[in-house]
């Protein structure tokens, strides 16, 4: 059976965190410098040590789609999935602006939900021991 994290379950937690993330005023330094019409390319790696374990990226999904729709992700990994130290999760790319308001959520909502992940294994496969 699939356990896919379904958007109208988590879309007011999204929301609630992109709010506090960009603090009523958004990025003010991107707002100044960066064109509207910019389009970037970004992605997104693994920064712990081997072994951790990725989760999160369909509510990154969800939280690039709430800012803008146009923004493409290209997954490379799954949420489940093992990784090495700078593994390539995914690759991003659409508006630069879009992109920048978006990363420190994507961000946070990954980090933390792979080290929760990251640690259940551990504690799982320590667990086996004592069957």
């Amino acid at each position: 059976m699939e356990n896919k994290i379904l958007k109208n379950e988590v879309i007011d937690i999204i929301r609630e965190a992109i709010s506090e993330d960009l603090d009523g005023f958004g990025d003010i330094t991107s707002k100044y410098l960066i064109p509207l019409d910019k389009n970037s390319f970004s992605y997104i790696v693994c920064k712990e040590a081997s072994g951790a374990i990725l989760s999160g990226l369909d509510v990154a999904g969800f939280v690039l789609e709430e800012i803008d729709r146009s923004i493409k992700i290209d997954r490379l990994k799954n949420d489940g999935d093992r990784l090495e130290y700078m593994d390539r999760v995914c690759n991003i790319s659409g508006s630069t602006l879009s992109i920048l308001k978006a990363e420190r959520t994507c961000l946070n909502f990954i980090q933390h939900m792979s080290g929760i992940a990251t640690l259940t294994s551990k504690f799982a496969k320590i667990a086996k021991l004592y069957k």
